[in-house]
Formats: C-alpha cells, sequence, structure tokens
C-alpha cells in the first residue's frame, strides 16, 4: 500500500522546523540577551514602529526558550506584560495585537506568542 501523499502536509500545531538564521536575523540589532535570559533592548528597537517592537519582543521570548536561558519559561505574554517590558501603551498593544499583528501573534488564553509556522510570514512584514 503506498503512503498517503497529503499525510506530508498535515503536521502537529507548533512543531515546524523552525529557521533560526531568519530568527536571529530579524532581532539583530534590535535585541541583545545575558546569560540569565534578560533581554537588552539596543537603541535602534526604540526607533521601530510599535507593532514591530511587539514582534520583536515576542520572538525575543522565543529565544529564551529555545536557549534555554531561563528555566521553566513560558514563552507566552500578556498584553500587559509586553507594555511594561516594551515601554508601549498598554490600549496600543492591545490594539496592535488584534488588528496588523493579529495573523502572526495567537492568543493562549490571554496571553500571546508568535509560533514558529508564522517566522517567515513576520520576517516578510519586516521588509
Amino acid at each position: 500500500m503506498s503512503e498517503d501523499p497529503l499525510d506530508k502536509l498535515i503536521v502537529e500545531k507548533d512543531a515546524d522546523e523552525i529557521s533560526l538564521e531568519v530568527l536571529a536575523s530579524m532581532l539583530q540589532g534590535f535585541v541583545r540577551f545575558t546569560k540569565e535570559g534578560e533581554i537588552i533592548f539596543d537603541s535602534l528597537f526604540h526607533k521601530q514602529p510599535e507593532w514591530k517592537r511587539i514582534i520583536i519582543y515576542l520572538l525575543s521570548r522565543k529565544v529564551i526558550s529555545i536557549k534555554k536561558l531561563i528555566k521553566e519559561f513560558e514563552e507566552c505574554a500578556s498584553s500587559r506584560e509586553i507594555a511594561e517590558l516594551t515601554g508601549i501603551a498598554q490600549t496600543s498593544v492591545s490594539r496592535e495585537l488584534s488588528t496588523k499583528l493579529k495573523t502572526v501573534a495567537k492568543n493562549e488564553t490571554g496571553k500571546y506568542k508568535i509560533p514558529n509556522y508564522n517566522i517567515h510570514k513576520c520576517a516578510e512584514m519586516f521588509k
């Protein structure tokens, strides 16, 4: 019996291979990390539009998770946490997450993250 070619299209929700090169290139020049998992925002980060700063922050959380810089770290972040750490008003964060970023940031019980399968979509938005 031959294998069904459609089976190759069915994957686990967030099991996609992540392109570390794409992720690194998107964050280069905007953020750095301490070995303890603290995000250091470079000056160029603060010159970006709010929607882009939110993506950069959420992708930075992905790096902390991938590199295991903090034990038992939750990649998802609430709009309040995003606002506090990026310096963007919470109302603006909520607005951006529900409009421009709705197609890339996924809401999981009131907290947001960028699934691996949307990293390339984010890269396109950065162009």
